[in-house]
């Protein structure tokens, strides 16, 4: 199985796993980015790029994480930002990644990883899409079980 992260969780992952703390965790994780286990859609990176931490430079040397943008994953993500009215978010010039991270995880078939919290249509989150668009979803804990990861 492969994954889709959204940016909130690699934000809490950075804060509550920190690497001085979880160092085997993070290179299990570590591995996982870099044989393409896990990946992120390339406005992930532009939303980390507001922040100048450790975390948005460890996303950068990972060579297989990072997925650019097609023709396909474009398409259905205007689809879901019409179809969910997302338009308002992105109207505020900033770049909305949850609508590509989705729009992967429909492209290559892949589960999404998320810290949101479900929402409601009238401010659908990505729990909420994923449901609409028959997209799997889970959070950190829900990803580190199915890679069957365990810490004794």
């Amino acid at each position: 199985m492969k994954y889709s992260i959204d940016t909130s969780s690699l934000i809490d992952w950075h804060k509550y796993y920190p690497k001085d703390v979880f160092e085997r965790l993070w290179g299990m994780f570590t591995e996982a980015c870099d044989n393409s286990v896990l990946v992120a859609h390339e406005y992930v990176l532009e939303e980390l790029s507001r922040r100048d931490n450790d975390l948005l430079r460890w996303v950068k040397d990972r060579n297989n994480f990072i997925l650019p943008l097609d023709e396909e994953v474009q398409r259905t993500a205007t689809r879901i930002f019409g179809k969910y009215n997302l338009s308002e978010a992105s109207q505020s010039c900033k770049i909305v990644a949850e609508p590509f991270v989705i729009s992967l995880a429909v492209r290559h078939d892949l589960i999404v990883v998320t810290e949101e919290t479900p929402g409601t249509r009238e401010n659908p989150k990505i729990p909420f899409i994923c449901k609409g668009e028959n997209v799997d979803c889970l959070n950190i804990v829900g990803f580190i079980r199915e890679m069957g990861w365990k810490f004794i």
